[in-house]
């Protein structure tokens, strides 16, 4: 299929010089063009013109850290006065390197045997498996030896490197119950069963605000990596390269749908595929700690959001020598004798203002001030991203926080935006937009009021209760939600919500209590209602 729309600006300069055929050595830092931008972020180097004397170095992840590089790696960061972040692919990041020293520890990170290349822009990005991949008790394929596999057929590719549409994220989970929720990527593969073979059913076209589709294909464990590349390759060929808003893998798929780019993947697999199989793969569950087929348990060690404090690190990793790195963001210590109990929660954030301008809050700090803790203690999950690009996956969590500023209530004032519904396993949906902006100040209530929802309709999991939101129109949500805040709502009512396919009936119970302001439409309505609940 050739695609004859007119190439973007990126598009038309990889056709002019491949990113392997580009002169690190060459650049000069204190002035670079947005062509070299482009070029120094496919191996790991990035800088913006909004804050053109501060870099950062990423590193890829692909569950390849070992204790003994993460100590070297940590000394050096240290030395040199810099920070560290785990990010949202179980990468490593390097931030506040001056332009005098990004040449040199871009040097340095690579000899002590990190990979920096792919790690940025239209790249195969860090490839996500579970933190307790091949040794978990409910682990059932090795995935860290297929992502070694397709790394070294990656590594520096000229085929591959920064010529891809745009960027492709993958996650191998060979595991029953993953850490994270992997359906955001633009390929998965998840643990299935054809009788008595293990393998993976695929799903395609997920995205931070898009779940991945079913496309009717199952492979066997042996062949994942010959069906890596050959999704990848037709990803390549095929991929629309126009508007940058619309080159990744979901876009592709929207435009000629699955089953004609099921048949350019089988073309170039090299024989016919199998069918879907039956999905193994459960819905994520964090946990503090989880059973190894040792006997003994992986434990999380947080990491403040991310954000590493580099002397507990270096004491942790002087007496543990086996330690992983999570999309969760944390560390994860193998190997320990004691399990607790208690309910955990991930809290995924992005790298907020201190790193990125484009974020409005400084997330890894003011998160500090949400009350976030009533959702730790029942195991909800949190995804806080400081701008819609949603590096904090705030759709792909059970609730998801987006920071801004708005005047919509008064003054101009932090609010947040808030998503709900995320859903995996059986029915993958991305959250929806519940609202707009909340005041940072009122927010809590808002929390308050979803939890005591949560809890009334007993619920076996918050999946479960997001799957159950999703049966109502948003607006009705809306609507609930406000209304829980400012009136004792009764029993009779609590319980009708959380009876099935009961909107209308609720609707109108809602409508006849006294503080319904009655207005021409349930917009209307809506809108009032909120200006009483959270107007400064």
């Amino acid at each position: 299929m050739e695609n004859k729309t007119k190439l973007n600006k990126l598009e038309r300069l990889k056709k002019t010089l491949k990113p392997t055929d580009f002169n690190i050595n060459s650049c000069h830092f204190d002035s670079l063009s947005e062509d070299d931008r482009f070029y120094l972020k496919n191996y790991g180097i990035y800088n913006i013109k909004l804050a053109p004397s501060k870099f950062m170095l990423r590193i890829r992840g692909d569950n390849s850290f070992t204790s003994c590089k993460l100590k070297e790696l940590i000394l050096v960061v240290k030395k040199y006065n810099l920070e560290l972040v785990i990010t949202a692919r179980a990468g490593l990041e390097i931030h506040n390197i001056s332009k005098d020293l990004i040449l040199e520890l871009y040097n340095i990170v690579n000899l002590i045997g990190f990979k920096t290349s792919g790690s940025l822009t239209d790249n195969v990005r860090a490839i996500v498996t579970d933190p307790y991949d091949s040794i978990a008790q409910d682990s059932y394929i090795d995935s860290l030896e297929i992502v070694k596999q397709i790394q070294k057929q990656l590594a520096n590719n000229s085929k591959y490197l920064g010529l891809l549409p745009r960027k492709f994220n993958t996650a191998i989970i060979g595991k029953l119950t993953p850490h994270i929720n992997p359906w955001g990527n633009d390929l998965l593969f998840a643990l299935a069963k054809n009788n008595d073979i293990y393998g993976f059913n695929i799903y395609l076209g997920g995205k931070n605000s898009e779940t991945a589709k079913c496309a009717n294909i199952f492979v066997e464990a042996k062949d994942t990596k010959r069906l890596f590349f050959a999704i990848l390759d037709s990803f390549l060929e095929l991929g629309l390269r126009g508007s940058r808003s619309k080159t990744r893998l979901y876009y592709l798929l929207e435009t000629i749908g699955i089953r004609k780019f099921r048949e350019q993947v089988e073309l170039n697999f090299g024989k016919k595929l199998q069918t879907s199989q039956k999905l193994l793969m459960q819905s994520s569950k964090f946990r503090a700690f989880t059973k190894l087929k040792s006997g003994k348990y992986g434990k999380v060690y947080e990491c403040n959001y991310g954000k590493i404090n580099l002397d507990r690190a270096l004491d942790i990793l002087s007496k543990e020598s086996n330690i992983r790195i999570d999309a969760d963001q944390n560390l994860h210590i193998l190997n320990v004798e004691k399990e607790s109990t208690k309910p955990s929660s991930s809290i995924v954030a992005c790298v907020g203002a201190k790193y990125c301008p484009l974020s409005l809050w400084n997330i890894k700090d003011d998160i500090a001030k949400l009350n976030l803790a009533q959702f730790k203690e029942l195991g909800v999950n949190v995804g806080f991203s400081g701008c819609l690009k949603g590096c904090g996956r705030h759709q792909h969590s059970h609730i998801g926080l987006v920071g801004l500023r708005s005047n919509m209530f008064g003054k101009t004032q932090r609010a947040l935006r808030v998503f709900i519904g995320s859903c995996e396993v059986p029915k993958p949906t991305p959250a929806r937009l519940l609202y707009y902006a909340v005041p940072e100040s009122k927010v809590d209530g808002l929390f308050k009021a979803i939890i005591n929802d949560y809890k009334f309709g007993n619920y076996s999991s918050f999946n479960q209760y997001n799957s159950y939101l999703n049966s109502y129109d948003i607006e009705v949500l809306q609507l609930w939600f406000i209304l829980k805040q400012l009136v004792n709502i009764d029993s009779k009512i609590n319980t009708l919500f959380h009876t099935p396919n009961r909107q209308q009936e609720l609707l109108s119970a809602l409508q006849a209590l006294k503080i319904y302001p009655q207005k021409a439409n349930l917009y209307e309505n809506i809108n009032t209602l909120s200006h009483l609940l959270w107007d400064s």
